[in-house]
């Protein structure tokens, strides 16, 4: 993936998109995400996907103090729930609300339910 992020940034957009919103009758939003992704100059996106991509801070979780509400998507190509009951598990006050949604982006492509997550979240709190 970081080839194709600096080999050609516009392309890799222009398929990345779709794949990350999970849903092809939500064209808007994989029109909006395309126009925020185009609006980075290619060189910081590779700078942010290098970054992402080889950040690992799983041997830190257990020491996670702060209390998190960790928002997973049923149809996420990127993190698949195995990755968010896994954060769940290891971080202490994590609190994992699994929801019904494609794609890697919940607050574009279902936001009515991650509003109801984190008002549940925040009342808690």
């Amino acid at each position: 993936m970081l080839d194709q992020i600096g080999d050609d940034y516009m392309a890799w957009l222009m398929a990345f998109a779709p794949v990350a919103v999970g849903d092809p009758q939500q064209q808007d939003v994989i029109d909006d995400f395309r126009r925020s992704l185009s609006a980075m100059r290619p060189d910081i996106a590779l700078t942010m996907a290098r970054l992402i991509f080889s950040m690992d801070l799983r041997e830190h979780l257990d020491g996670f103090i702060t209390t998190t509400t960790i928002i997973q998507p049923t149809g996420d190509p990127v993190a698949p729930i195995a990755i968010g009951q896994y954060l769940a598990q290891r971080w202490p006050q994590a609190r994992l609300e699994i929801i019904e949604s494609a794609g890697h982006l919940p607050h574009l492509t279902a936001p009515r339910a991650v509003i109801e997550v984190l008002e549940r979240a925040l009342t808690e709190v």
